[in-house]
């Protein structure tokens, strides 16, 4: 009877005592946010910088306090300047940030610690709905930002933070009547649609209070901070509809909050963003943890920890507390359930569930017979050049499914094709995708293919980018299945980019940039996207990489490419900078940190080997910026019979395209060079202006 009484209690009556929403606003919570503090050394003092918040109204101040720490005192000059972030352009090049404050300030360094305080005013109120991001940067006077003095030490510190608009329509984090105290709840994010028009897509996420902000898309994401003592998870049982959300309807996720720590935390704080075709909202709210009326606080720590349950149920359960608050019934619907858990995993062992689709191998293992690029008029002087010369080259049996906006853009691409004499334009067939598109076609999406040789599209969900040509992108996947297989294609619960996966018949391989890609917006952590992978792919996957940094930061086939089931070929930095030395057409191409590339490169050569592959290795160079490579594993690959072929990207860089030309020719492949030195410094290659659709 007690157990009933209190599930009545908690169910039937509302207990606004039982937890408390502090403030739950952005100006109030906004200190919450607070990322961690940066350091930075000049001359021997060491400077520390720290945020008063990670997330203010746009139009507020942002304070900045600098510590000064030295064993004997000295004065010190630096700049501190606030720099926006503004973004990427259209096609992948990213914009240089825009300096909105400058402040120069003289600190005397103590043993005890001198601080000072810096304020920026960031941002306008202008259009509701938007987050722009802003670094704050601290550097020695007279030093450029961002550089690496001569020991290897940062010349700056940088920390940021985030502004916001203000809602255009409604959100709501809803927290249950009671915040248990060491133990999991699930909370719901409402959005509702108070505008007069659909919400034709949304995203909806819910995280802690760490945030950042990055990739193509120009994201926020939500993360929880380390030390927290939680976890956010999205509920398994929760949909997040494709449909419109029309005016006056609402939309619920839930997420699951799990304690990870020995005693628990005793306040939650919890972030959400909802964004879409109409906007954006954005929620704070921090919660404390009470004892519900059955359960008084404990003495000690709660002995019932935590056990994660994978991908097939999240949660904790301890049978104990289980058999006490549900009793037979509930024992004997943890023993269905166990038993469920039980037939599904001796199935998933015997393989009875393994999926039969399969990723589109990037590798030579069979010949090329269909795939499809995108068309879009306006990058005509960087693009064209590689159509033409991919086009002449390509066996006529290969079909090419060109996504256009409109049917004239197609017709545009058939009069300068022919101008230029380009064989075979009958194997070219249009695909209107109805929206502005960019070059990019393998970003978009995933090819699969089943074991009766049916193929299919895997796309991920939609997420907001400010341009219209990227957002007109994510018409791309539905329209190519429409086209190609009379079919919606299906949504991943990843958000993932095509190149973020390469595959042969055996493999896929992804990295940690996919998990950084969905942090804040899904499970991001590497065993849930790993269970997805296994969910949709027949595949086994190879994960490189653990944190975000230790293998390259771009697509994989950037970077690395699988020759066949055993061997893979990894890019070589040091090998590319010496070559790249003796050319006089790259004395003026600019260089990223080729040592601290080099050791990402090297180091996913060597987890690869690790794990029994034979790695060969390639000259490979990484330009400063946003990621233009001189790479040779992002290309396109075919076979004829049992010669293996290769469309070999070259970058009009002799010493290093012969060195590419002789490792591949060295594997056996007869090689074809396709020209994108008018492209690749907008930071793609061959493989990522063409998708493989199919091979035979």
């Amino acid at each position: 009877m007690r157990t009933v009484a209190a599930f009545l209690a908690t169910v039937l009556i509302a207990v606004p005592a039982a937890w408390h929403a502090l403030d739950a606003d952005i100006q109030t919570d906004g200190p919450a946010t607070r990322p961690k503090q940066e350091t930075l050394e000049v001359d021997g003092a060491r400077v520390t910088v720290e945020l008063d918040r990670g997330l203010l109204m746009a139009g507020g101040t942002l304070k900045a306090t600098l510590v000064a720490t030295s064993e004997t005192p000295k004065k010190i000059s630096l700049d501190v300047r606030a720099m926006e972030d503004m973004g990427y352009g259209e096609e992948r090049v990213q914009n240089p940030p825009l300096q909105v404050g400058r402040r120069k300030i003289t600190i005397e360094a103590t043993p005890q610690g001198t601080s000072t305080e810096v304020a920026f005013k960031l941002g306008s109120r202008g259009k509701k709905g938007v987050v722009n991001w802003y670094d704050i940067e601290v550097s020695r006077a007279g030093k450029p930002m961002g550089v690496v003095a001569d020991d290897g030490e940062p010349s700056s510190a940088r920390v940021g933070a985030a502004t916001w608009s203000g809602n255009t329509f409604a959100l709501a984090i809803e927290p249950p009547a009671v915040i248990p105290v060491e133990q999991n709840f699930t909370v719901a994010v409402r959005v509702t649609n108070t505008t007069k028009k659909p919400l034709d897509w949304l995203e909806i996420d819910l995280g802690g209070a760490s945030l950042g902000y990055g990739d193509l898309g120009g994201s926020l994401y939500l993360n929880t901070p380390e030390g927290a003592g939680f976890t956010v998870e999205r509920s398994a049982e929760t949909f997040d509809s494709d449909e419109a959300l029309k005016p006056g309807e609402s939309r619920v996720v839930h997420y699951d909050i799990i304690p990870v720590a020995v005693d628990g935390p005793k306040t939650y704080t919890l972030t959400a963003h909802a964004h879409g075709s109409g906007g954006g909202a954005l929620e704070i709210v921090t919660l404390k943890a009470t004892p519900a009326p059955d359960q008084p606080a404990p003495a000690v720590a709660n002995t019932c920890k935590p056990r994660r349950w994978g991908a097939l149920q999240r949660g904790t359960r301890c049978e104990g507390q289980l058999m006490r608050r549900l009793g037979v019934l509930g024992g004997i619907a943890a023993g269905l359930v166990a038993s469920a858990l039980i037939i599904a995993v001796g199935g998933l062992a015997r393989g009875n569930v393994r999926p039969s689709s399969r990723l589109v191998a990037e590798d030579a293992s069979a010949p090329l017979s269909r795939i499809a690029i995108h068309y879009a008029p306006g990058n005509d002087r960087v693009a064209l050049p590689v159509w033409r010369e991919l086009f002449t080259t390509l066996p006529a049996t290969i079909r090419v499914d060109v996504e256009v906006s409109g049917a004239r853009d197609f017709d545009r691409l058939l009069q300068r094709l022919r101008a230029a004499n380009t064989p075979n334009l009958d194997r070219l067939h249009m695909v209107v995708v109805g929206q502005p598109i960019t070059t990019w076609s393998r970003d978009r999406y995933a090819a699969l293919v089943d074991d009766e040789g049916r193929g299919s599209i895997l796309a991920p969900p939609r997420v907001e980018t400010p341009f219209q040509k990227r957002a007109g992108d994510a018409s791309s996947p539905a329209a190519i299945s429409h086209a190609v297989y009379d079919r919606e294609p299906a949504i991943a619960n990843i958000v993932f980019e095509g190149g973020d996966l390469a595959a042969t018949p055996r493999w896929v391989f992804a990295d940690a940039n996919l998990a950084a890609r969905n942090a804040g917006r899904t499970a991001s952590d590497r065993a849930s996207i790993e269970a997805e992978l296994h969910r949709r792919l027949g595949q086994d996957i190879i994960w490189l990489g653990d944190t975000v940094g230790d293998v390259p930061r771009h697509h994989i086939m950037m970077y690395m490419m699988p020759i066949d089931d055993q061997t893979i070929a990894v890019g070589d930095v040091r090998a590319g900078v010496k070559l790249l030395a003796t050319e006089p057409e790259g004395a003026d191409l600019a260089l990223a940190d080729s040592e601290a590339e080099a050791q990402r490169f090297d180091h996913a050569a060597g987890q690869l080997t690790a794990m029994g592959f034979h790695v060969v290795r390639v000259p490979a160079v990484v330009l400063a910026g946003a990621g233009s490579y001189v790479t040779y594993t992002n290309a396109l690959f075919d076979r004829r019979g049992d010669q293996r072929i290769v469309y070999l990207p070259t970058y009009g860089l002799p010493a290093l395209d012969a060195a590419g030309t002789a490792f591949w020719e060295g594997q056996g492949f007869e090689v074809h060079p396709i020209d994108v030195s008018s492209i690749y410094q907008l930071n793609g290659s061959l493989g990522c202006l063409v998708n493989v659709l199919q091979r035979s």
